[in-house]
């Protein structure tokens, strides 16, 4: 099998990750056990699976890596056939050559080198993984199948891929709220500037505009991901809806006004205090009044009613909007799910509010109901518990 397959081992990652350890080296050059790195993995399992072409394509901090590869003695790599042959990105005139821009564009930049070496397959692994594999029955089982492609994965307690998953997506969202801040904020300082008129004006607000929404997105993940990994922390006091409950009304209240809609708050008497987050409970508050303006039509109504029912207080949303069919109330508390009518779609959003505002209910302690039919509006309820004052 040796000279049938080409390896391709990628080793150009920067392991940020990795914080100071990978300062100064690409993470598969991180020291490991002493006198090894942790491309020594990859490489053991390459040559104990019979493997002896090898291409090790490197990329950031490269001369660690390099200076431990040295002639490829340690793996009985040193050979007048085959071997290993580090491959870095150069600038090269004919034909584009630039920095490698993930794996798939490392390999197509080493067209030349795969169609030099002439093999009947190519093998691509990661040289940053810490793991113990042979090959060979990867490659028959590939052969057998006469494939295109075949992917080996390794099965994860779902669990460890919910955790890995809400990582990735926290981490990315971080990264970009900053810069994402930083535009709407310039833009935002533009528009102050009487001089700016016309079509640069128009650029700016529709700039202002999409990175507002881009940012919704990004704090909507956020939200997400940290109620996912239980990270989310109340702070809890004694909160009056009788007073809540208008303000953040009035916070939408031009928005429903330009629609020509209705807005009637019904309040009761003496509501009493219940035990929540005041931030979260507006959060909850505003996602399903601005659902209701969203999916109303011009000059329709929506109302906003309190009352106290055993140890909650009830809170109902209620609209003449577009209503839900059955099917899509069975999927309506599903991430990034949006209703099938037009309308709805056409009225912007990403998907999650829904579902945030279902789990800020429940780590209150309450509890989020739908009530609709197509064409003749909706109702969501939902229900926070009555602050319990001892005698």
């Amino acid at each position: 099998m040796a000279r049938s397959v080409l390896t391709l081992i990628l080793a150009g990652g920067e392991g940020e990750r990795l914080s100071i350890l990978s300062q100064v080296r690409a993470k598969p050059g991180v020291p490991f056990g002493g006198k090894y790195r942790i491309i020594d993995f990859t490489l053991s399992n390459v040559v104990n699976s019979g493997l002896t072409d090898v291409g090790i394509l490197t990329q950031y901090a490269p001369r660690s890596l390099i200076d431990h590869i040295g002639v490829e003695r340690p793996w009985d790599l040193d050979r007048s056939r085959g071997g290993v042959t580090l491959l870095q990105p150069y600038l090269g005139r004919g034909r584009k050559r630039d920095w490698y821009r993930g794996t798939a564009d490392a390999v197509l930049q080493n067209l030349d080198f795969i169609a030099d070496r002439n093999p009947e397959l190519v093998l691509v692994l990661a040289g940053d993984h810490v793991y113990k594999m042979d090959y060979r029955p990867f490659v028959a089982l590939h052969r057998a199948r006469d494939a295109d492609l075949t992917v080996a994965v390794r099965t994860v307690p779902i669990e460890e891929a919910n955790r890995l998953k809400t990582e990735f997506v926290s981490m990315v969202s971080h990264e970009l709220r900053t810069p994402l801040t930083s535009i709407q904020g310039y833009a935002e300082l533009l528009l102050e500037d009487e001089r700016i008129a016309g079509e640069q004006r128009e650029s700016l607000t529709l700039v202002k505009k999409n990175s507002g929404r881009l940012l919704g997105l990004i704090n909507d993940l956020l939200d997400l991901s940290r109620m996912e990994a239980g990270r989310l922390d109340l702070h809890r006091t004694s909160l009056d809806l009788a007073h809540l409950i208008p303000e953040v009304a009035g916070t939408l209240r031009p928005l429903i006004e330009a629609k020509r809609q209705r807005l009637r708050l019904d309040l009761g008497d003496a509501l009493p205090a219940v035990w929540a987050d005041a931030d979260r409970v507006t959060q909850i508050l505003a996602n399903l009044i601005s659902n209701a303006h969203k999916y109303t039509l011009v000059e329709g109504s929506i109302t906003v009613a309190a009352r106290r029912d055993d140890g909650f207080v009830r809170v109902d949303v209620s609209d003449t909007g577009i209503g839900l069919s059955p099917e899509d109330q069975a999927q309506l508390f599903t991430k990034f799910f949006r209703a099938h009518d037009r309308s709805s779609q056409a009225g912007g959003g990403t998907g999650l509010g829904l579902v945030i505002t279902r789990s800020l209910v429940e780590l209150h302690g309450g509890r989020i109901t739908v009530s609709s039919a197509a064409g003749r509006g909706s109702t969501f309820t939902f229900f926070l518990p009555v602050l319990e004052v001892s005698a």
